[in-house]
């Protein structure tokens, strides 16, 4: 039946969509969720990426910008040091500082995973950190 067929088109769509972000996707690691070394690694490595011919990075960054997406499953109380580290690494936009349109990088955005502190005290603390770094948006 056609709907099956339509379903069989958006299975394959799918399948090449994420077999498409999965290629941009790589594990790194490091000596500790501190290690500035092991992130700057991570950027120049990202930037090198970039300038390749028909790597898949050059192939996705239409915009000539580059975006960055950390996801941080790790425990509460690593957040501070972790964030500090992208912070001090990767070209975030600083609260005090306006966006300039000729930069060369796009958004940078940090995900976590649940849970966000072990009580209201320590979300609170945490929360007044991150605000103090980061744009909340």
């Amino acid at each position: 039946s056609s709907s099956t067929a339509s379903n069989n088109n958006t299975d394959d769509d799918d399948n090449i969509k994420k077999e498409s972000f999965m290629n941009l996707c790589e594990y790194k690691s490091g000596v500790d969720y501190g290690d500035k070394n092991a992130f700057t690694n991570m950027f120049i490595d990202i930037r090198n990426k970039l300038s390749e011919k028909n790597s898949p990075l050059e192939n996705n960054n239409k915009n000539g910008k580059i975006n960055f997406l950390f996801y941080l499953a790790i425990p509460p109380t690593l957040i501070q040091t972790t964030v500090y580290t992208i912070y001090k690494t990767f070209p975030i936009e600083i609260k005090q500082q306006q966006p300039k349109d000729d930069n060369a990088y796009g958004w940078t955005r940090i995900l976590f995973e649940k849970p966000f502190g072990r009580d209201l005290s320590s979300y609170l603390s945490l929360s007044t950190y991150l605000n103090s770094l980061l744009h909340e948006s």
